[in-house]
């Protein structure tokens, strides 16, 4: 595969786009993570389909329309230093890693080289950026030795930021709370999952 950093054509055409909307890529398996942010005031765009590669990711940025102030991209790997080529294009502010799983193995040969690859995302954030962490995923000392900025974990657990402490489905509103504060917030999730 050739990496974006060997086309500087398009890293030309996207530099425009990536100056106007901020970058949070979703690093999982999000169907639409526009879904996520649905109730987010302000125009929003994100990774269409699975266009988390040196291609893929490219053209999202260049699909942003006018307008548009949050980005929410994938970034894909399936080799090493995948991740750390498209963050050179996508200059991320906020990282999020859902999980870390047996994917690609062919090419990673263990789990923890998956979440090393990973940590890339994390390594790319600017000091100011923020790294949000599933604290009960696999490997999250691994993603969290990485990060040189704020994290924000979250949780099916209790020893996070943010807890799920009741999970819905149909009209039944998933419950978030945040230890902190002990706020919660109630929210409508179309597909039950982890």
């Amino acid at each position: 595969a050739v990496g974006v950093e060997e086309r500087p054509a398009v890293g030309a055409r996207v530099e425009p786009a990536r100056r106007h909307a901020a970058g949070l890529p979703v690093h999982g398996a999000l169907e639409d993570p526009r879904e996520e942010l649905a109730v987010a005031p302000v125009a929003v765009c994100a990774t269409p389909g699975n266009w988390n590669n040196e291609i893929g990711l490219p053209l999202s940025l260049l699909a942003m329309e006018a307008g548009t102030k949050l980005g929410v991209f994938e970034t894909g790997t399936n080799h090493a230093g995948e991740i750390a080529r498209l963050c050179e294009v996508l200059k991320p502010d906020w990282g999020v890693v859902t999980n870390v799983g047996p994917v690609h193995m062919e090419f990673f040969g263990s789990v923890e080289a998956i979440a090393r690859e990973k940590a890339s995302l994390l390594r790319a954030l600017p000091s100011g950026g923020t790294a949000v962490l599933n604290r009960d995923g696999g490997c999250f000392e691994i993603l969290r030795e990485a990060c040189a900025c704020r994290v924000m974990t979250v949780s099916l657990g209790d020893k996070a930021d943010y807890v799920c402490v009741r999970r819905g489905a149909g009209k039944n509103p998933t419950v978030i709370r945040e230890n902190a504060s002990g706020e919660e917030l109630r929210v409508a999730i179309p597909v039950p999952g982890e």
